[in-house]
């Protein structure tokens, strides 16, 4: 078994990339600790100990959906009304509601 060591920077990066593929997949607001813990193969703790509370986890997930432009995401977001969402480029926004209503990611 090889254990990978990661920075501080890299793990809650690691996590936060989990977070948002699992977020494309279903619904941002609805992943739980469990899951992207799972998906990022961390126990659920270490994501609380990186992101804190679960509105906190929502925005960073969004503010990284916004950042790297993943559509889907972003139009969970903007149909939602999250205030990180509605600050993405007009342009940005109608992608992503396109990707919604085109099922692309």
């Amino acid at each position: 078994m090889t254990i990978t060591y990661l920075s501080a920077a890299q793990r809650r990066e690691s996590i936060l990339e989990a977070a948002v593929r699992l977020s494309a997949e279903s619904n941002y607001m609805r992943v739980t600790r469990q899951e992207i813990g799972d998906e990022a193969g961390v126990a659920p703790t270490l994501v609380t100990h990186y992101f804190g509370t679960m509105p906190a986890l929502r925005r960073d997930i969004m503010r990284y959906a916004v950042r790297n432009e993943c559509l889907r995401v972003i139009g969970q977001g903007l149909a939602g009304r999250d205030k990180h969402a509605l600050k993405a480029s007009p342009g940005l926004q109608t992608a992503a509601l396109g990707s919604l209503l085109g099922g692309g990611v």
